[in-house]
């Protein structure tokens, strides 16, 4: 991994492509995924196909045709950065985009939705309109041209919601922002960056945060 991020670095690559197996669980302890560690260390974009995903890329004879692309939003600023990426990708491929936020729900440990005292349900409604507000605000400022943007936001574990949206017929391809985390604290963090690349359904292009090497 280590010498394909370099190459791209000394050629000054705008596009990093490669595919990886999407091993789970102990298998993907012991070998780990090359793919992964490119995504979390190269200077530029890397777009990845797992091995055994729908083969949703189409060619055409004007060349790449997307009818959807998945884009992941936190709300954070890295990954608003990679929303601005996807509208200026999509405009160039004539593609709609798909704006998602996931709400990781409170834990409910008592009856009812009560917990502590506290009825969550109102505190939900408020979280989920919130982001949605964000969601249209962040639409209304990316540079959009003949493009169109939906948005949706879902109450669950982001990365295994994530996941499942790219089951759909109509998501052709993923693009997703990376914090580029290392060492302790990507291990204690982990990246839904590279559970998207192990795991999605459709191709993933992670697009970094920021240039990691002057």
């Amino acid at each position: 991994f280590q010498e394909i991020a370099d190459v791209a670095y000394e050629i000054k690559a705008d596009l990093v492509v490669m595919t990886t197996h999407g091993y789970g669980g102990w298998k993907h302890l012991t070998l780990g995924s090359t793919a992964e560690r490119v995504v979390q260390h190269a200077d530029c974009p890397v777009l990845v196909v797992r091995d055994g995903s729908r083969a949703s890329i189409k060619n055409a004879q004007e060349g790449i045709v997307l009818e959807k692309i998945l884009v992941p939003v936190d709300f954070s600023e890295c990954a608003q950065e990679g929303a601005k990426y996807a509208s200026v990708f999509a405009t160039g491929v004539g593609a709609s985009l798909l704006l998602a936020h996931i709400i990781h729900p409170p834990d409910y440990t008592g009856a009812g939705g009560y917990a502590g005292g506290v009825d969550w349900a109102p505190l939900s409604d408020r979280t989920l309109a919130e982001a949605e507000d964000f969601l249209d605000e962040l639409v209304n400022s990316l540079p959009l041209t003949n493009v169109a943007a939906e948005t949706t936001v879902e109450f669950g574990v982001p990365i295994y919601n994530l996941v499942d949206l790219t089951e759909r017929s109509d998501i052709d391809l993923v693009i997703t922002s990376t914090h580029g985390f290392t060492g302790l604290r990507h291990a204690l963090i982990g990246s839904t960056a590279e559970y998207l690349v192990r795991c999605a359904h459709c191709p993933v292009l992670v697009v970094p945060s920021h240039r990691r090497r002057a």
